[in-house]
């Protein structure tokens, strides 16, 4: 709960900063050419910025200072770095895909990997590296792929986290 209220109380500092700095920062969406925009004029793109910073700071706060927790979060920095450049550079998609594969192994090697999985209890650990792996990759394309509209990835994710909070607590783990 605490990460939750300090990673909150941060996202709105960090967004109205990085929105108000969006144009000096080269983090505008420029609609012109692109007929899947849905906008007309060029709008700051920095909100999962602020967002990502802000919970990765929290995280930093709250939690204590292991190797599993900081894997985790440089995990989630390379991802959005690659994101980043994707936005500046435009990645080619094998580029991008390279990028969230170094970042999933980071954070595959801190534990985060699913070896309790359903009808799979007694599966070997290299199909349970195998199975997190490729569902991480599809979860994280999945939300990059909403990600077209304002607040369609965002509530995706929030909706997806309340499920798994949900799961969590009646199943203790947690």
């Amino acid at each position: 709960l605490y990460i939750f209220v300090i990673a909150l109380a941060l996202s709105l500092l960090f967004i109205s900063l990085l929105i108000r700095h969006s144009a000096r920062l080269g983090l505008m969406d420029d609609p012109t050419g692109d007929s899947r925009k849905i906008h007309s004029e060029k709008i700051p793109r920095s909100g999962g910025l602020g967002i990502i910073m802000a919970s990765g700071l929290a995280m930093l706060i709250i939690l204590p200072f292991k190797e599993s927790p900081l894997l985790f979060l440089i995990a989630c920095l390379v991802i959005v770095g690659f994101g980043l450049l994707d936005d500046i550079l435009k990645l080619s998609p094998l580029q991008k895909l390279g990028g969230q594969a170094i970042g999933v192994a980071i954070a595959m090697s801190g534990g985060m990997v699913m070896f309790s999985l359903p009808l799979l209890e007694n599966s070997p650990a290299l199909l349970s590296y195998c199975i997190t792996f490729f569902f991480v990759m599809g979860v994280i394309n999945g939300v990059n792929f909403s990600d077209g509209m304002d607040g369609l990835a965002a509530g995706i994710t929030l909706m997806a986290l309340l499920l798994l909070l949900i799961l969590a607590l009646e199943s203790g783990v947690y």
